[in-house]
């Protein structure tokens, strides 16, 4: 399991991350301060699975909530999960904030 500070997310970043989780074969990891909002890791999940085509993978987030668009947006979790753990994880508890600061999983 890894877990990485990585202040905000986009595609190149995300592509360098999964490469970390196939050279390190990583089962878990969090990306922390994502600054998402739903669509954003709308499209980010659709990358992953593509990247990760066959096999078994889960995708969970919270997203950053932004009520205006001169908002600047903190928080937001990306969890990836794949190999043996696909299987066995996982209950998603999302941030009741709506923050997206805050999140567990278990099996």
């Amino acid at each position: 399991m890894a877990t990485l500070n990585i202040n905000g997310l986009d595609k190149d970043k995300l592509l360098i991350h999964l490469r970390y989780i196939e050279v390190k074969n990583v089962d878990v990891l969090v990306l922390r301060d994502t600054r998402l909002n739903k669509q954003g890791y709308q499209m980010m999940s659709a990358l992953i699975r593509g990247y990760f085509h066959r096999q078994h993978i889960q995708v969970r987030y919270a997203h950053v909530l932004q009520s205006s668009e001169q908002e600047h947006r903190v928080g937001g979790q990306l969890v990836i999960v794949r190999g043996r753990w696909t299987r066995t994880l996982f209950n998603f508890y999302e941030d009741p904030t709506q923050l997206g600061l805050v999140t567990a999983i278990d099996s």
